[in-house]
């Protein structure tokens, strides 16, 4: 299982900082109910402390990811 970030706004902003995340709506989709949304594509792996542990990026093979994740467990 996993839990997803979620917070006020702001709270959102100073994570997405402190983790160099990048996230815009393209001006092409302003306004728009659903758009499309720019972001980094990665997934941190923390521990229950919630200290940083990996991370995989969207070009990481599912077998690496499984493996590393294995270990951890």
């Amino acid at each position: 299982s996993f839990i997803a970030l979620t917070g006020t706004q702001e709270a959102v902003k100073k994570a997405m900082s402190a983790y160099h995340v990048h996230a815009t709506i393209p001006p092409q989709e302003a306004g728009k109910a659903d758009y499309i949304m720019d972001h980094s594509s990665l997934i941190y792996i923390m521990d229950p402390r919630g200290r940083f542990i990996t991370s995989f990026n969207h070009a990481t093979p599912p077998e690496h990811m499984a493996r590393v994740m294995l270990t951890l467990s």
